[in-house]
């Protein structure tokens, strides 16, 4: 099971490769803009993911967030720290699901990077409706 982070593709620190920057300038400048998810969209996300592809959901909203167990595989566990800044982690040993919850994210903050905690390379993901140029 891998722990993974879905991250704008502005972040600081995040490079894309040549192949990903391309994908990324084929789009229209307004679908270009990312930003990091928030809980309620994460929430939408995450509902939107588990009805859209039929997949069970447990949600529990706890004092600072939530979690979630997508198809008994993908969890997500949704904070908010001291500073009231809103953060998330993903874990699941299914990869596509991972994609597929980035996916989601995309389709309202823009195209999001998968970021494995291991130091992989991570991977761009863009909300398969988006318009290309």
């Amino acid at each position: 099971m891998s722990v993974t982070g879905i991250y704008p593709v502005n972040g600081k620190g995040l490079h894309l490769s040549d192949r990903e920057m391309a994908l990324l300038d084929a789009l229209p400048a307004q679908a270009q803009k990312s930003r990091l998810a928030t809980h309620a969209e994460l929430h939408a996300a995450i509902i939107a993911l588990a009805s859209r592809k039929s997949y069970t959901l447990e949600l529990e909203m706890v004092g600072t967030g939530f979690m979630a167990v997508v198809a008994h595989d993908l969890r997500v566990v949704a904070n908010m720290r001291g500073t009231g800044e809103e953060t998330f982690y993903c874990q699941a040993a299914d990869s596509d699901l991972l994609r597929q919850l980035a996916e989601e994210i995309a389709r309202t903050c823009g195209p999001q990077l998968l970021l494995p905690a291991n130091g992989d390379d991570g991977t761009l993901v863009i909300a398969p409706d988006a318009k290309r140029e």
